[in-house]
């Protein structure tokens, strides 16, 4: 057998590089029962040619590692306080789209289609910028933006393409070489969490509302960058909570609701080989204190020459502190360390995995996510703190 057969689903991340580089177009994405995709090989059209095996970015050799000697570090901070209030973190990314966009070029990235579910798309007009901002605490269908990444390349197109680090890999295996028109741009990332339990958490609300969800936001920054909350809106009615008591984000924080290959993740540190990773920048403060922290503060990575000339092609509109690799190891620990699958997680996935109940499933992560009447207490007390001394 010479085409990619999925044996064990914690080495596969879902990236697409296979079925974007098959020939025959012969590899589909289906999803388990855990609401994550996988391929799928058509065998009565497949010519056994090796391409999907070859471009599997987990199973290639890995290439030169990055010299963190080389790296550049930033503290950055939008200067447009309405992108930066819509932003999750430092709002830089709607800078390096705009830059992108004014010079004809095209931009990638995750964005929620018309029944919520997160998709990558492309665009070409700055007006559609928003759709990227905001975090999307989701794994997205990736669908054909690969081979659409290829095309708009050898049109001579400039891209910028956003995503997860493997989702970085996969398209750097896919081009299979360097193209001068492309930046490619990830982020410090924990893992990506089940559709399927996404699905179920808006499903839940939609019925609790009797009315459709008409606004999604996983970092609604009402109470501060990082105090930020999850939102559900309908027309008329608002789902609110901070991130400390919702059960979708404390899922993911614990690491349960997470694709099983990102508990065997190699694309940790600069490993992905993108041009700009990007971050919350956790902890600033104590790094930082003179640049302002309340409405977000971005980690900014370079790798590179071509990362470096879009980031200095946007600086004037930032205010940037240079930082150094040292405080991203003690600031942001999902840089270097691989989420490791807790226990409870064989819990979840027997009622993930065999219901179609979003009933099911919501009570399941509000169980889990139930804090002690002790932890509810220290934790209002330390946000009535934090509330405070933001506010000074």
């Amino acid at each position: 057998m010479n085409h990619i057969y999925i044996e064990q689903k914690e080495f596969c991340t879902g990236c697409t590089a296979c079925s974007n580089v098959c020939p025959q177009q012969c590899i589909s994405f289906l999803e388990d029962e855990e609401g994550f995709l996988y391929p799928n090989v058509d065998e009565s059209f497949c010519v056994e040619c090796g391409k999907c095996k070859a471009v599997c970015p987990v199973k290639k050799e890995r290439g030169d590692i990055p010299d963190e000697n080389n790296i550049k570090v930033f503290a950055c901070v939008n200067k447009d306080k309405k992108v930066l209030k819509e932003s999750s973190s430092g709002g830089v990314f709607s800078l390096l789209a705009q830059k992108t966009i004014e010079k004809g070029g095209v931009v990638f990235g995750a964005a929620f289609n018309e029944c919520w579910d997160v998709c990558h798309i492309s665009i070409t007009d700055s007006d559609e910028i928003f759709k990227f901002r905001g975090s999307k605490y989701v794994q997205s269908n990736m669908g054909d933006a690969f081979s659409s990444v290829k095309n708009f390349l050898n049109q001579g197109r400039q891209v910028l393409f956003s995503g997860t680090p493997c989702q970085i890999a996969g398209l750097n295996s896919y081009l299979g070489r360097e193209y001068t028109n492309l930046v490619t741009c990830d982020f410090i990332c924990t893992g990506v969490p089940s559709p399927k339990v996404f699905r179920a958490y808006r499903t839940h609300y939609e019925r609790k509302f009797q009315e459709p969800i008409l606004k999604i936001s996983f970092r609604d920054k009402k109470y501060g960058w990082d105090a930020f909350s999850m939102v559900l809106c309908g027309t008329s009615k608002e789902y609110r909570k901070i991130r400390f008591f919702d059960p979708y984000i404390q899922a993911q924080y614990s690491h349960i609701s997470l694709r099983p290959a990102c508990y065997h993740c190699q694309f940790k540190k600069c490993n992905s080989n993108s041009d700009i990773k990007l971050a919350d920048y956790w902890y600033v403060s104590q790094v930082h204190p003179e640049i302002a922290a309340r409405d977000g503060v971005s980690l900014v990575i370079i790798n590179g020459p071509k990362g470096q000339k879009l980031f200095d092609s946007v600086a004037p509109e930032m205010q940037i502190v240079e930082s150094q690799i040292e405080h991203v190891y003690r600031t942001n620990a999902s840089f270097a360390i691989t989420a490791k699958e807790p226990v409870a997680r064989k819990e979840y996935l027997q009622v993930v995995c065999h219901s179609n109940s979003s009933e099911d499933i919501v009570r399941w992560l509000e169980k889990h996510a139930k804090l002690s009447f002790k932890d509810k207490i220290v934790t209002r007390l330390r946000f009535f703190k934090h509330q405070m001394f933001t506010r000074k």
